[in-house]
């Protein structure tokens, strides 16, 4: 294991020790032998653990970093301690320049450091004036070697000008490439020789990863542009390994369903940086935003589609569902145990709340592929799980808008949540949050004239009521700064599930037929993304006109369809796309332009925009399975093929899906 700070005292006495005079009294009898030693070096540890000063090297949330606990730390020091200094205990571990370099132990905490060795000694009677002057004096004498971490092993560098405080881009500019640069590079944990890069760490790793991905920049950037220029070809399928490959497609067992244990990885990153914090606390958002697009430029598509029996073996195997019933509750635990982190670690800096909130919204925000499926699915415990997340995000009226206004009005103005081609991000978030919200509250609002219902059975104030009473449960359990914490992250999740929205229709307009009405949703209304690691993470939402077509069908036997509009690369990548405004357009507007090529030349040919895939179900949750506003009777997986796991052939109506009908005046998003 990597020793804590407390070796390099122990080291340093050893060191001197070593070459004490055989006739003196050993250092072990001069600082009173076990009964003071072993006491000593475990309120030692204490106060390193305690103190703000060097805290963050301590305590519980530090061992994940190393192997150990505080218990097996104090006894391995001990036994150095004692192995050092003539004492009877023996010790096996690293020297003090392995243990402590990745550490990074800055001035103050090797300060703090001292000042409890010192202190301790006297509280314990450990030796005298003449015993502390030594140790202190040996201790300050391999300081250099005890901050290996930070590069500073020989002297105090001078100090860094900081950088510039005004508004002046030109100062800033100026100071980033003439010292931040430098600075920046300085600080990482570079290997001098092949040999080097055995040794480096998680954290080593972690850090190194920004500078990694800009050395790889340009085999990025061709990359990407290889998939632009394929997504140009509507013809055929963008490119991918093993693209055709029907490995998880056979329909038995656990196997098909194994790869989307995957959306709940950034859940597990998210936990992993609360609880280390630092500069870990960002790790979701490293992974999300930057490892995950990189990934799926690399492995690329996944074209294939399950034939009819395949089908019908995918969407009767439990396991397809059993994978989606873990998530909302394994999101509350990520919420709560954030939470306890912030209320119990008042030394968090305000980066490295704001990593674990980001972290934890970003979780949420992936995690909406699988509440999107939920609250399509037939089966009430699928439903039920899929609202209570959109509860604990604080968000709780999109399922209601999702299912009875996005699905009827999609890629219409009618819909807001369908950005036209010339949008921004930014500005259509604004303009969505409120207008899909107004839409669910009109959905909402004919649902309770319909059936008279009274005021306390309206869903949207059941769901923010929910919503309410855990915030006040996180703010009287884990205070303020955790309720803070809540609503901020539900935030990010909602900002999230508008992104989607904001890239899933992208320019892509239904014609308005003369009697008013809109043609069905079809292969051209929603753009398509088959690639395959991030459809893994997102339930194949990616998968997109397939699921408007026909949302009655499960993630497992969406379809791709090479005909039409393609993205580039998977969500993750497009996200971050999307929040450059100008690269975004430069991207996506030629695609819109080339995707309304696509369909002029496909419909010279007889083949109109609602063509295929075959049938239409653009309407289908648990209140109605099939059989609302575009619908062709056969033609829905719960009427085609053997029936659904749960679900009687028979059984296509559980409710009157009457919200799709009485929504009040509609919105225009553009």
């Amino acid at each position: 294991m990597k020793l804590l700070l407390l070796s390099s005292v122990v080291a340093t006495v050893a060191t001197t020790t070593a070459f004490a005079s055989d006739a003196a009294p050993s250092l072990w009898e001069r600082l009173g032998g076990e009964e003071t030693v072993r006491p000593l070096v475990s309120d030692i540890y204490d106060d390193h653990a305690s103190d703000p000063l060097s805290a963050p090297y301590f305590g519980a949330h530090a061992f994940a970093k190393n192997t150990g606990n505080a218990s097996h730390v104090k006894e391995r020091v001990f036994q150095f301690f004692s192995a050092g200094i003539g004492g009877p205990h023996t010790y096996e571990g690293e020297d003090m320049v392995r243990a402590h370099k990745h550490m990074k132990i800055d001035e103050q905490a090797f300060h703090a450091v001292a000042y409890h060795v010192l202190s301790n000694m006297e509280k314990h009677s450990a030796g005298g004036r003449a015993e502390r002057e030594e140790v202190l004096g040996i201790l300050n004498s391999l300081k250099g070697q005890v901050q290996e971490g930070n590069r500073n092993q020989h002297a105090i560098a001078p100090a860094e000008p900081s950088a510039p405080l005004s508004l002046d881009p030109i100062a800033t500019v100026h100071y980033i490439l003439t010292r931040g640069i430098e600075k920046y590079i300085r600080s990482l944990p570079l290997p001098k020789t092949v040999s080097d890069v055995s040794t480096l760490s998680l954290d080593d790793w972690y850090n190194l990863f920004p500078l990694i991905v800009v050395v790889l920049s340009p085999l990025i950037l061709v990359l990407f542009l290889q998939k632009v220029k394929e997504a140009h070809n509507l013809d055929k399928n963008s490119s991918g390994l093993f693209q055709f490959s029907r490995v998880f497609y056979s329909g038995y067992g656990p196997i098909g369903a194994a790869p989307f244990l995957l959306g709940y990885v950034p859940g597990a990153l998210a936990l992993l940086g609360a609880h280390w914090a630092g500069n870990w606390s960002w790790v979701t958002f490293v992974a999300g935003y930057v490892f995950l697009p990189i990934l799926d430029l690399i492995v690329g598509e996944d074209s294939y589609n399950p034939t009819q029996e395949e089908e019908d073996r995918m969407k009767n195997n439990v396991w397809f569902r059993v994978v989606t019933w873990f998530y909302t509750p394994s999101y509350i635990a990520t919420i709560i145990y954030a939470a306890h982190v912030i209320n119990t670690r008042p030394e968090l800096t305000p980066f490295e709340v704001a990593g674990i909130t980001a972290g934890v919204g970003i979780a949420g925000g992936f995690g909406i592929g699988c509440v999107h499926e939920m609250i399509h699915r037939p089966h009430f415990y699928d439903l039920f799980n899929g609202i209570v997340a959109t509860v604990f995000a604080n968000y709780s009226h999109f399922w209601i808008e999702h299912l009875w206004g996005h699905h009827k009005h999609v890629a219409t103005d009618e819909d807001p949540a369908s950005s036209a081609l010339g949008d921004d991000l930014y500005t259509f978030l604004v303009k969505d949050l409120y207008l899909s919200f107004n839409e669910a509250l009109e959905i909402e609002s004919g649902f309770q004239r319909k059936y008279n219902r009274p005021f306390y059975k309206n869903r949207i104030l059941q769901g923010y009521t929910a919503s309410a009473i855990i915030a006040a449960a996180i703010y009287y359990t884990f205070g303020a700064r955790a309720l803070y914490f809540y609503l901020a992250q539900g935030f990010v999740v909602a900002l999230h599930i508008e992104n989607a929205n904001f890239i899933e229709h992208y320019g892509l307009r239904r014609n308005k037929r003369a009697d008013g009405t809109y043609e069905r949703p079809g292969w051209f209304h929603a753009w398509d993304t088959a690639d395959r690691i991030t459809n893994w993470f997102l339930f194949k939402i990616q998968r997109h006109p397939d699921h408007h077509t026909n949302a009655g069908r499960p993630y497992q036997i969406l379809r791709t369809l090479p005909q039409s509009p393609t993205m580039p690369t998977g969500y993750a990548g497009m996200f971050v796309l999307s929040w450059f405004p100008p690269l975004w357009w430069a991207i996506m507007d030629p695609l819109v332009e080339n995707a309304y090529n696509q369909r002029f030349k496909m419909e010279s040919k007889g083949v109109v925009a609602s063509a295929f895939p075959k049938g239409a179900n653009n309407i289908s949750s648990f209140f109605k399975l099939e059989g609302s506003d575009h619908f062709e009777k056969g033609s829905s997986p719960y009427s085609t093929g053997q029936a659904f796991h749960g679900i009687k052939k028979d059984l296509l109506e559980n409710a009157d899906d009457s919200e799709s009908k009485t929504a009040g005046t509609k919105h225009k998003a553009s």
